[in-house]
């Protein structure tokens, strides 16, 4: 997954890119209602990331 890629090779802006990747998949999977959101929010989680209009 490329924001897993992108938040372990940590240059410059990575991180954030990888975060608003992550957000994005999640909220469309969660409109979407597939269970991959569980496995993006625990991506998340292990990142220590967070989405900023997350409603979990």
């Amino acid at each position: 997954m490329l924001a897993q890629m992108l938040a372990m090779r940590a240059e410059p802006n990575d991180r954030a890119e990888a975060n608003t990747l992550l957000c994005t998949a999640l909220a469309d999977a969660r409109r979407l209602r597939l269970p991959e959101a569980a496995q993006i929010e625990q991506i998340l989680a292990q990142a220590g990331m967070t989405c900023p209009d997350a409603d979990a």
